[in-house]
């Protein structure tokens, strides 16, 4: 059952409320924490075999390569926002309880400029 916060996150990308410029800050912010095996990120299959094909084995490698999935074959604009989404439900189970609080601060002020 998704918890509150993947149904949260899920509504913003659907509605285009997260858009690039709060995935790239959130990177920017949080993205340091990210250690793991890509099993973590739950990722479907289509994405899990695309990101293995091309060598990806940590999340540390995914998230580094943030920019530049679109240059991937077989990565398509659904694809790579589904590899964006479970990166930033990865790097938000990492936060503490005021840095979520900060989280929906700058997504929301993100969003408006």
């Amino acid at each position: 059952m998704e918890n509150t916060f993947q149904k949260d996150l899920t509504n913003l990308f659907k509605h285009g409320i997260f858009d690039t410029k709060a995935e790239i800050k959130f990177y920017c912010r949080y993205g340091s924490r990210i250690k793991g095996n890509i099993e973590n990120l739950d990722l479907g299959t289509r994405s899990s075999n695309a990101l293995h094909r091309y060598g990806f084995t940590t999340v540390e490698q995914v998230s580094d390569a943030w920019d530049d999935l679109n240059k991937i074959r077989c990565l398509g604009v659904k694809t790579i926002a589904e590899i964006h989404e479970k990166l930033i439900e990865f790097y938000y189970s990492t936060l503490t309880e005021e840095e979520k609080s900060e989280f929906w601060v700058d997504t929301v002020k993100a969003t408006m400029s």
